[in-house]
């Protein structure tokens, strides 16, 4: 039960967040404190006495009522009003409402108004839980809200955006104009012309079309990247004392964690640097064990297809059912491992597909891996997050069934697998766009990632692609892969194609006849040149 009154180092700041109307009415109410506001009867007349103490007090914005600190904002017709304890800190609780209210703002055009919010209800309702999770304050920045409540970046005024947002959206502008006129303006008439825009009214096509050619070029000059060159200097770098930190790591730590994943405790890894070494090397403790490492930050890695890679691996037995939630499926997956165990190692479980999106998909997500958690005898869990507060991405009753021990570990590890892992734009992918950009050194950095035979199945599946110039039948490319010594069974071919694929270099799909197809994604000349660079060059039979 959440305390909000005797315990001063208690997370519960906030009793309640209201919007009333000018009559006093109820817009919006989220109540935290189930002692002090237990039932609606309660709440109304709450509301009622707060409305009439606040409407006619306009010399103040801080009120104590019924032994509830109160601090409250007026707009128009619409009334903001966010509770405490008396022992509340009122700093934290005008923090709090300056946020709600700014937020609110910005979703609605400035327009703070009665009909305007209950359009953007939904919005609204969002906004108030990403700032406050059960009464412990989540989150104080407006625009940092504004970006978690799923809003699109055009429906924010330009005024409005920050500075990722207006990023963001000249990416979108130049992908979308790449076709314009060019201009050969110098870098500060590039800035100040950008910053013109901001100003200038719309509804002059031809001042806008230059715009988004002058914004076009400054993306394409940003985004040159000499990737190979980054890579050879980070590997080039003295890794002697990581080195060390690792061999004490083995000697002194390891068994300990062992401890803490036989007495029935989870492992949360944070701290300054890459940890996925330590997770490579931590796998040799488990060696005797069944376990599974997931990379969180690859493309389409979600809770979803972590269910379905235990059900195939343990061979439970349990696939999903039509119409079937993500909980009721860990639950099911929960009571089939009944007397089996499995370790599961999460690298960056504070990846986007984990963490920052609000959506009723990933609320069940989050709770399908506490549901599958929960059986603590059958499931271990060890995850890596790049700061403690992370954790934040799961409320107060979740981390409690999460059953985490953290542990700091600075490795000061440049994280170069975390970048090159799924969107990167200095690698030319952008999931957002409808088809892959990829670059020389974008190609390179994948090409490098690879077992020799994957960089032989590479060659091999575009140089039947582009001969055949349709899609290739898995169950062809298999039978090529194998003739080839590359694939000795289906599943390792899998196993390799799903590595292209998440690297967006073929796209998987099922056809007319039920069989899996595989299409290229990648140009023709581009591959051309690459392989040639390698030394592996596409066959001169195919047609171009």
């Amino acid at each position: 039960m959440a305390d909000f009154d005797t315990n001063p180092t208690s997370l519960y700041s906030i009793k309640g967040i209201v919007i009333l109307d000018q009559d006093g009415n109820r817009v919006v109410a989220k109540y935290y404190d189930r002692n002090t506001f237990g039932t609606v009867k309660e709440q109304k007349a709450f509301e009622k006495s707060l409305f009439s103490k606040t409407s006619r007090n306009t010399s103040a914005d801080i009120v104590l009522l019924d032994g509830v600190t109160c601090l409250y904002r007026s707009n128009v017709d619409l009334y903001f009003y966010v509770l405490g304890s008396t022992r509340e800190n009122e700093l934290f609780l005008d923090a709090t409402l300056t946020c709600l209210y700014d937020a609110v703002s910005v979703v609605l055009r400035k327009n703070v108004e009665k009909k305007a919010l209950v359009d953007a209800m939904d919005t609204v309702m969002l906004i108030i839980d990403e700032i406050c999770d059960e009464g412990i304050i989540m989150e104080t920045d407006a625009q940092a809200v504004v970006q978690r409540s799923a809003l699109k970046s055009d429906e924010v005024s330009f005024s409005d955006q920050s500075v990722s947002q207006l990023g963001f959206s000249f990416i979108e502008s130049a992908n979308n104009n790449s076709n314009g006129r060019s201009s050969r303006k110098s870098a500060n008439e590039r800035m100040n012309t950008a910053k013109a825009r901001r100003g200038r009214r719309a509804g002059n096509p031809e001042e806008d079309e230059e715009d988004d050619d002058t914004v076009s070029k400054m993306i394409t000059e940003f985004t040159k990247c000499d990737l190979p060159s980054l890579r050879d200097y980070i590997s080039d770098k003295d890794s002697s004392k990581f080195e060390k930190q690792l061999e004490n790591l083995e000697e002194k730590e390891f068994p300990k964690w062992m401890i803490y994943l036989a007495s029935g405790f989870n492992i949360l890894l944070h701290g300054i640097g890459s940890k996925r070494q330590i997770l490579t090397d931590f796998e040799k403790e488990l060696s005797q064990y069944t376990y599974l490492r997931v990379d969180a930050r690859k493309d389409g890695l979600n809770m979803k297809a972590l269910l379905n890679a235990i059900n195939e691996n343990m061979n439970l037995n349990c696939p999903v059912k039509r119409s079937q939630t993500t909980i009721s499926w860990a639950r099911a997956i929960k009571r089939k491992m009944h007397g089996q165990q499995l370790i599961l190692l999460i690298d960056n479980i504070e990846a986007p597909d984990w963490s920052i999106s609000v959506t009723k998909d990933f609320r069940n997500d989050q709770e399908a891996l506490c549901e599958l958690l929960e059986n603590r005898e059958s499931v271990k869990l060890i995850a890596t997050v790049d700061h403690i507060n992370s954790t934040f991405i799961w409320n107060s009753r979740q981390v409690a069934s999460l059953f985490f021990v953290h542990i700091t570990v600075n490795t000061f590890e440049i994280p170069l697998q975390e970048l090159m892992t799924g969107d990167s734009r200095l690698l030319g992918l952008d999931s957002r766009s409808n088809q892959s950009v990829h670059t020389m050194s974008s190609l390179d950095a994948f090409w490098k990632s690879l077992a020799s035979n994957s960089q032989k199945l590479f060659r091999l599946f575009f140089q039947m692609y582009f001969d055949a110039k349709k899609p290739v039948k898995f169950w062809d490319l298999f039978n090529a892969a194998k003739d080839d010594f590359i694939a000795s069974t289906d599943s390792a071919l899998r196993t390799q194609l799903v590595e292209f694929k998440d690297h967006r270099v073929l796209k998987w799909t099922r056809g007319d006849d039920g069989n899996d197809q595989l299409s290229g994604i990648v140009e023709l000349k581009l591959v051309t040149e690459f392989l040639e660079s390698k030394n592996m060059p596409l066959d001169e039979k195919r047609d171009e």
